[in-house]
This record gives structure tokens, sequence and C-alpha cells, in this order.
């Protein structure tokens, strides 16, 4: 075999080694980026034992909490304490309780793989091979998103001031998975139900190939395991 043959050959079959990665970190830039961020705070809030405050009369404090999301933040913290029986008051004066709290975390971060022939391109002038096509030539690519948040409170006695109740850090996570390559559709999985999923057939229902789950594992980039995410450890107890 021509040695310039065999060697372009080899090149060729090391192609799907070829790999680009690169973060980004982006914070409700997208319908999907806010879904997210949206998701891990309601999982933070989850945590939030708010039952050694239930029936009490409360005021809460919401000046700590600031920002273009502060918003929704404090409306979801509000319903939450609702749900759970503290009886909210409109005035400080007026509440036996107050409850501060602080949000140091509420974003998202974008991780994207992206498995192309730029390395074999660039390598075929040691053979002296001449280039052929575009370096940018994708053969697959892996976007996962990602959601955090952190949330804090504690409670005190508004006439004594003395602590009666605090969290700690409490935090929510959420993410979504998006593959596409050539043996397969491309699919989205995690932990939100975006409006392209709600149009289109689920992820779920694409029929999996042997071929393409081989490839998938191949590339290395996106966990076959649907269930598997990226939610964070469950924190400690809030401490009453």
């Amino acid at each position: 075999m021509n040695s310039r043959l065999y060697s372009l050959f080899m090149l060729c079959g090391l192609a799907v080694t070829g790999c680009r990665g690169f973060q980004v970190t982006v914070t409700g830039s997208s319908a999907t980026e806010q879904l997210l961020i949206a998701q891990a705070w309601d999982e933070a809030l989850r945590l939030i034992d708010f039952q050694p405050l239930s029936g009490k009369k409360v005021f809460f404090d919401e000046r700590k909490i600031k920002g273009k999301n502060a918003g929704w933040q404090i409306y979801r913290l509000r319903e939450t304490m609702c749900h759970h029986g503290l009886l909210l008051q409109a005035k400080p004066e007026d509440a036996d309780v107050i409850i501060e709290g602080g949000v140091a975390v509420y974003a998202s971060d974008a991780t994207t793989k992206q498995y192309d022939l730029s390395g074999v391109m660039n390598m075929t002038a040691l053979v002296g091979i001449p280039k052929v096509g575009s370096s940018g030539t994708s053969l697959a690519q892996c976007v996962d998103q990602y959601g955090a948040a952190r949330v804090a409170l504690f409670a005190f006695d508004r006439r004594s001031r003395e602590l009666l109740w605090e969290t700690g850090d409490l935090d929510g996570g959420s993410c979504t998975h998006i593959t596409s390559d050539p043996l397969l559709p491309p699919r989205r999985w995690g932990t939100i139900t975006t409006p392209a999923q709600r149009m289109g057939p689920s992820c779920r229902n694409v029929s999996h190939s042997w071929a393409g789950l081989l490839w998938r594992r191949a590339l290395g980039c996106c966990n076959s395991d649907e269930s598997a995410c990226c939610r964070p450890e469950t924190p400690a107890a809030a401490r009453p």
C-alpha cells in the first residue's frame, strides 16, 4: 500500500479521538438557563424546614436579597413560608420573630465538548498530504448545562434578639444534557422540560441502537444513563 495512503488511513482512524472542549459561564441569558436556575432555587427551598416556626407571627426582612432576580426569589420564599404555616406580618412590630436571609449562588454553567477533524487536518502536513475540506467539520457535540443556587436563613426573637432557628447553607441544583452526533437524532435529558421537548418527541422515546450507544460511550462526553444527573449532595437538615 502506498505510504501516503496508509498514513491518511491511520489519521482518519484516529479522527474520533480529536476533541475540543471549552466552558462558559452564563446567567439567565436563555429560556433553558432561566429554567435551570429557577429549578435549582426551588430545590434549595425544598430543603428548608420551617416546622419550628409554624404558627408563629413572623416578619421576613428581605433587604439582604438583591439583584435582578430578587423579586422571584422573595416571592418563592414567602410562598414557602405560608405553605409551612408561618403567619407573615407586614410590619416588624407586629411580629414575634424576625427572619433574615441571603442568596450566595444563583447562576448557571455550560460545558461544551466538540469532536471534529481539526487535529487530523493539521497533522496531514506531516506526511505531505494537502489539506482537504474544512478543519471545523464536526463529528459530534455534547452540551452540559447546570443550574445552582445556595440560600441561608436565620430567625431571632424580635424583643430579646435571641437566635431561634437557622438553616445553614442549603444548595439546590439542576441540569440538562444535549447530545448531537451522526448516528442518532439529537437527544436532550435532565431535570427540566423545555418548550422544545414539549413540541417534539421526548428524548427518552428515541430508539437506542447499539451503534449509537457505543459511539456515545466512545466519546465519553455524556452519561448513557439518563437518570444520572448533576444534583448536588443533600446538605444537612435545617438546624432548629
